[in-house]
């Protein structure tokens, strides 16, 4: 598959790490407004260099590309894509508002393509062994649940706090993977009601606590933060009526209510081969396979959990 990486920063480089030990892959062409960002990519991988993706997407052939540019250009470079034919891999959040995303998942599947949003949390061990316990229906029914995703950050001077470049504050940085994690292990939304703090005297809200209740009847918070100083080790804790669950980054911590003691899944991969699992799964969906972690409406699930947060607000 040739590949091209849209946004050459770090998340960029994440990316074409990943590919680079994708046997089925071939990163062929690099984009980025700053041109001496791309230029690092051809010291390890031959391809071409454009500071214009268009020009990318004109004289190039490509299987598949990453997106991993600031959210106000997620829209037109992904729509560009589409209508080239190319499969997309596109950094969170999907876009800046609902309409966008709305109209950007339509095209791909008018156009029967690949647009997945890169939500790595699916593919880390303790995520999907929480997965298979929950539905194996041992915990019996799920009561509550708490999502905390944060560190203590100073943001001012960056583009996150800038509505125009971000879409908003922490709720659409960190909103699409909390919203994804409990969507891909709990269920699907019924409704959100969020509460947001300055304490960064920022332009955008740094702290977000957002009250959720569930289609199947559970209930829980999610809280993201820049401001966190001592964020929890747990970032996903689910109480159900058999056990409890609790994944971290190094496992999932698990107990059954008629246990003395809790048991600990260690994860067997690190973050890093956790994460180039999405690159992986993206190659494999392009090549044809039906097995899917995610898929092209979950971004835009994501997106209207979002809309619906901003709009409570």
């Amino acid at each position: 598959l040739r590949i091209g990486i849209i946004g050459c920063g770090q998340m960029g480089e994440w990316h074409w790490d990943a590919y680079r030990k994708n046997e089925h892959t071939s990163c062929v062409a690099f984009s980025d407004t700053d041109r001496s960002k791309a230029e690092r990519f051809i010291q390890k991988t031959p391809g071409q260099i454009y500071s214009d993706y268009r020009e990318m997407i004109k004289k190039e052939k490509l299987d598949g590309v990453s997106i991993c540019t600031l959210p106000s250009t997620h829209h037109p470079i992904v729509m560009d894509l589409l209508d080239a034919g190319i499969h997309v891999l596109c950094e969170k959040p999907l876009a800046m508002t609902l309409k966008e995303a709305q109209a950007m998942t339509q095209k791909a599947q008018d156009k029967k393509l690949r647009l997945f949003t890169a939500f790595k949390f699916r593919f880390f061990d303790e995520v999907q062994e929480a997965r298979k316990i929950l539905q194996s229906g041992s915990l019996g029914k799920v009561l509550n649940f708490r999502v905390m995703v944060g560190a203590q950050a100073d943001m001012s001077n960056t583009w996150f706090v800038k509505k125009e470049l971000s879409g908003g504050g922490v709720v659409i940085d960190n909103g699409p993977h909390a919203f994804d994690l409990i969507r891909c292990l709990l269920g699907e939304f019924d409704k959100v009601s969020t509460q947001v703090g300055h304490y960064q005297n920022l332009p955008v809200e740094d702290t977000a606590q957002i009250v959720c209740r569930l289609k199947n009847g559970a209930a829980g918070t999610i809280n993201i933060s820049w401001q966190l100083p001592t964020p929890s080790k747990t970032y996903c804790e689910i109480y159900a009526e058999e056990g409890t669950l609790l994944l971290d980054f190094s496992g999932l911590t698990y107990k059954f209510k008629t246990w003395d003691d809790w048991k600990t899944i260690p994860n067997a991969a690190s973050s890093k081969e956790a994460f180039n699992r999405q690159i992986d799964h993206f190659a494999n969906a392009i090549l044809g396979n039906p097995i899917l972690v995610t898929n092209n409406e979950d971004g835009l699930k994501a997106q209207e959990l979002i809309d619906q947060a901003y709009q409570s607000i």
